[in-house]
């Protein structure tokens, strides 16, 4: 069996209620896409700061200051650029910066 949940809008997460948000964080969670899949990333991550958004609601909490991907993503371009890929700045591919001697 086969079930699919389709997330309308990310951009109009504040309007669904709690239940429906967890349904959608459920869905994202149990996602079957590989987890090199940025689109399934991206949307674990909208609904899941939706969620701390809410917990939070009587302050407003930086969300995205501070993310796991910020250390990887900080060592990725120590060490080489992301380049378009056939001129396509929407597909990139990480290229290595090269070393002296090698």
């Amino acid at each position: 069996m086969k079930i699919e949940i389709e997330i309308p809008d990310f951009a109009s997460l504040k309007t669904y209620n709690d239940y429906a948000l967890s349904v959608f964080w459920h869905a994202a969670q149990f996602n079957r896409a590989p987890i090199t899949d940025l689109e399934a990333g991206r949307a674990a991550e909208r609904v899941g700061r939706e969620i701390i958004r809410r917990w939070l609601h009587t302050v407003k909490p930086e969300l995205w200051n501070h993310q796991a991907c910020h250390h990887y993503w900080n060592l990725l371009q120590e060490h080489g650029k992301w380049l378009p890929v056939n001129g396509d700045d929407n597909n990139r591919q990480w290229v290595p910066t090269q070393r002296e001697g090698k």
